[in-house]
């Protein structure tokens, strides 16, 4: 059995900041329309998308109208060469209405199954194939993984995976700032045991690592969201995962270079003027202390940068004392 495996793919008409496309939904949908050939060139079985399908929980209505169109298409191209196409996924924090997960019955994500274009995977076990599907959606726990008569693998042991769970969570292999508290793969399947293969979203980064007889894998964002270093040397791909062979394979998607998508003029800008949003977010990140109170993230702004009184005081005076 082979996966295709994606990572985030905020589907978005509104164009970031920084970057030049001049209709950044076009790029949005290049990268599925690329996604869904490699998955026919690969002869895949199933595509896992792990949340975070769209950027907003509520995507313009012509966003959405293309999309299921899209999905209709592959669904009829894959039956005309005798083929099924099976795009499994789970909701985002970016799929739900404030990011809570009793939205999911409401949500895009709930039309587009409704349309039979997608599943969505949820915490009973969905059988595709060789292979048992677990959904993890934003904010949820994984389930114990199940457990089921040796029997019914007994022909695939040791070469198709049987077990899968596909969530959206904050793991990753390096901190994305300072003193972050992040939840490594080998720390995930140790509190999560019993799966095969673990298909995650959330982080934006890359990686791919095997832990005990398990893998642990995320594509990665498919695409470069903002002006940070590390967004503009991030190669979008998605990952062929195929189970008679074990380990996964890198397919890297056709994309411009940052430097021809990315206004460089307002990046070198905002790096030099400490005043700019990004770039207090971004010293904020550096001391290591960033939260979600405003106040407390202000204080600590200032305290680093050792801000002039008066430039203190006319922000307080500005956010009324906040």
């Amino acid at each position: 059995m082979k996966f295709l495996i994606t990572g985030d793919l905020h589907l978005r008409t509104r164009r970031p900041q920084s970057r030049m496309d001049e209709y950044f939904v076009e790029t949005c949908q290049n990268k599925l329309r690329q996604i869904l050939e490699i998955y026919m060139k690969q002869e895949c079985d199933v595509l896992i998308q792990p949340g975070d399908f769209f950027d907003s929980p509520n995507p313009s209505g012509e966003l959405v109208v293309w999309a299921i169109n899209q999905l209709i298409y592959m669904i009829r191209r894959c039956k005309h060469k005798n083929r099924s196409f099976c795009l499994v996924t789970v909701h985002g924090q970016h799929d739900l209405s404030y990011h809570s997960e009793k939205s999911i019955r409401r949500s895009i994500l709930s039309i587009l199954e409704a349309a039979n274009t997608i599943n969505c995977l949820r915490e009973e076990k969905h059988d595709y194939g060789l292979a048992l599907f677990i959904g993890a959606s934003f904010g949820q726990t994984p389930p114990l993984a199940p457990e089921f008569p040796k029997s019914r693998f007994e022909n695939n042991l040791g070469h198709t995976l049987s077990k899968v769970l596909v969530a959206h969570t904050m793991v990753g292999d390096k901190p994305l700032w300072p003193g972050h508290d992040l939840t490594e793969p080998e720390q995930y399947v140790k509190k999560h045991p019993g799966y095969d293969l673990y298909v995650l979203g959330d982080y934006h980064y890359p990686f791919s690592k095997k832990v005990d007889n398990a893998w642990v894998i995320n594509a990665g964002c498919m695409l470069r969201l903002t002006s940070s270093e590390r967004d503009r040397q991030h190669r979008p791909k998605v990952v062929v995962f195929d189970t008679e062979v074990g380990e996964p394979v890198d397919i890297y998607l056709d994309v411009e270079p940052a430097s021809e998508v990315f206004d460089m003029t307002k990046i070198e800008e905002k790096a030099k003027d400490g005043l700019s949003f990004e770039g207090f977010i971004d010293r904020l990140k550096d001391t290591g202390s960033i939260g979600v109170n405003f106040r407390e993230n202000l204080v600590a702004y200032f305290e680093q940068n050792k801000t002039d009184k008066n430039v203190k005081k006319l922000v307080w005076d500005t956010f009324g004392g906040v």
